[in-house]
């Protein structure tokens, strides 16, 4: 029984916003079924473009966004899911953030 390698990235320009709508696209279907709703930001110091792994950048993504989901429904409740893009501090890198939030409905008196 052979073990499967990690493939070796293969670094090529990824523009920001299309990897993070290609990826919204792909679990949007699934969030709307358990109630979590997605929003995607892209600060607008961010680089159009960046080099990355696309396919390992869009797994890694999607497993943050599925685990968020189930840590919101876990909990029963409506939720969000929020991806910000932006640059760092340094300005050399982009940053992708994935958080995530449980909505609670207060009553007001």
């Amino acid at each position: 029984l052979g073990y499967a390698r990690p493939a070796s990235p293969h670094f090529t320009p990824v523009s920001v916003q299309e990897a993070l709508a290609r990826v919204a696209g792909l679990v949007e279907p699934e969030l709307t079924q358990g109630e979590v709703d997605l929003t995607v930001q892209v600060d607008p110091a961010t680089p159009a473009e960046f080099k990355a792994d696309e396919k390992q950048l869009e797994q890694v993504l999607m497993n943050f966004i599925r685990n968020a989901r189930q840590a919101i429904e876990e909990k029963g409740e409506r939720g969000r899911i929020e991806i910000l893009a932006r640059r760092d501090e340094s300005g050399e890198y982009v940053v992708i953030e994935v958080n995530s939030k449980s909505c609670f409905v207060k009553a007001v008196h």
